[in-house]
């Protein structure tokens, strides 16, 4: 019997099991995979959680096994398993024969996946072994930790191990100049008499790769996979950043002086047309359901009562003296709700609980907002509304002006400018709905690819 707590009932999946060894679940394909002995023969079993039915079922290359320690990839379809040897095999799931990768000396009792990073379980130590990369005669070290976006972190080189020297090697991030960069910088040798060389991160997140070559034959010398992250797992210390490049610095402006009367009148007056861009968010512990329409309805009823607020109180469509500000009024960018876009952080990766005050909640990080901002700008560019919707100039690593960029709030916070003295002109502002609420009116996120970063 296979049973999930799914909205705190619990409920039975699938049934008929022998004897169950172990269990993983492919949230990216919406099953579970269980390895069962039955009658001494081990079958993975693939099963829909929708309908509970099994769509697969493979015994190849489990025919040997003692142990069922299984996690899921990246890839669908795929499974890790501990081999009786005490190696890691990849499984695949249609069939295809099994792949052996290398001993770890020990047996295995458990198995993670980050990405593309087997992490590995035996009695006396967690083994972390990077799967289906092919490394060269250079020894390159990486951290296996994440660098941040427009970070840096620094990779061991043993130059002498192959015979060369730091003039015979060119390196580069395998995915190109938008992804990352190598420092010029050179360091002196370090006590073990290996060079320390410096990667600069650039704005695209995920698995990327540092490729050393031969300067003069092409020759592949290394290749090394390192992460990159647009949410950073410490709160209290800071990652790692990089500053290159020319930097624009913005000048506050302060009070003082000026003639008797009012001042500073409509200098940033408020938007005719306030169009606003509504996003459902989800996180991975608690995703949409399939058939989102009546949550999308729900959220353009919203609007329109904020729509109905403000030309009520800023007088919109009526007459007024000559010069008179027009009223404002509030419209759904693009004519409909964006998403679900499902990010691959949890609930406690991105809020905080809010343990005194009255209302209590929970309180956004402030990373949070930076992933909202990356995942709806890809969203965008994936589908080519970026371009046509004048989202952001067109090209990477452009500057944005900021008249166009969505401005990133709170769902429970979205209007809270008064309609006659809100900034800036007509353009959309972003409400990112999860599936629970949050409370933080402010915000700051990076519009597509560009460099260009903005605040409320």
């Amino acid at each position: 019997m296979l049973q999930f707590p799914f909205s705190g009932t619990l409920q039975t999946v699938a049934t008929d099991f022998e004897n169950p060894l172990a269990l993983v679940v492919d949230r990216s394909q919406g099953c579970a995979i269980v390895i069962d002995n039955v009658s001494g023969d081990l079958r993975a079993s693939t099963i829909d959680l929708a309908s509970g039915t099994v769509v697969a079922e493979v015994t190849s290359g489990l025919e040997d096994l003692t142990q069922a320690a299984i996690s899921a990839t990246i890839t669908p379809g795929i499974l890790f398993v501990a081999g009786p040897s005490h190696e890691i095999r990849w499984l695949d799931l249609t069939g295809s024969p099994p792949v052996a990768g290398p001993s770890l000396g020990a047996d295995v009792r458990g198995l993670a996946c980050w990405g593309s990073l087997v992490l590995a379980v035996t009695s006396t130590h967690v083994e972390a072994r990077e799967w289906g990369i092919e490394k060269g005669p250079l020894p390159v070290q990486v951290p296996l930790g994440p660098v941040y976006v427009r970070g840096y972190f620094r990779a061991e080189v043993d130059f002498a191990a192959a015979g060369l020297s730091s003039a015979d090697v060119e390196f580069v991030v395998k995915e190109g100049p938008t992804a990352g960069s190598v420092s010029a910088g050179v360091e002196p040798p370090n006590a073990a008499g290996r060079r320390w060389i410096t990667v600069l991160a650039g704005s695209e997140i995920g698995e990327l790769h540092l490729l050393a070559t031969h300067r003069t034959t092409g020759e592949l010398l290394a290749l090394s996979r390192f992460r990159v992250t647009s949410l950073w797992p410490n709160d209290d210390i800071g990652p790692p950043v990089a500053v290159t490049g020319e930097q624009q610095v913005f000048a506050r402006g302060s009070w003082g002086g000026g003639p008797a009367g009012p001042q500073n009148i409509r200098i940033h007056p408020a938007p005719d047309d306030w169009r606003v861009a509504v996003v459902l968010i989800s996180l991975k512990d608690n995703r949409f359901p399939a058939n989102v329409d009546a949550v999308k309805t729900d959220w353009k009823d919203r609007l329109n009562s904020a729509r109905r607020y403000y030309e009520e109180v800023s007088y919109f469509g009526t007459s007024g003296p000559a010069g008179a500000p027009s009223g404002t009024t509030v419209s759904l960018a693009d004519g409909q709700i964006f998403g679900p876009i499902d990010l691959d952080y949890g609930w406690g990766d991105c809020f905080d609980p809010e343990l005194s005050g009255l209302w209590f909640g929970w309180n956004a990080k402030d990373a949070f907002f930076d992933q909202c901002a990356f995942a709806f700008s890809g969203f965008l560019q994936d589908r080519g509304i970026a371009a046509s919707r004048r989202a952001c100039s067109s090209g990477p690593m452009q500057s944005c002006s900021s008249s166009k960029l969505p401005r990133m709030t709170a769902s429970r916070s979205a209007m809270k400018h008064s309609p006659r003295s809100s900034p800036g002109r007509s353009r959309p502002e972003a409400l990112f709905s999860g599936k629970r609420r949050f409370r933080r009116p402010s915000a700051r996120g990076r519009c597509c690819s560009c460099p260009t970063r903005f605040r409320q």
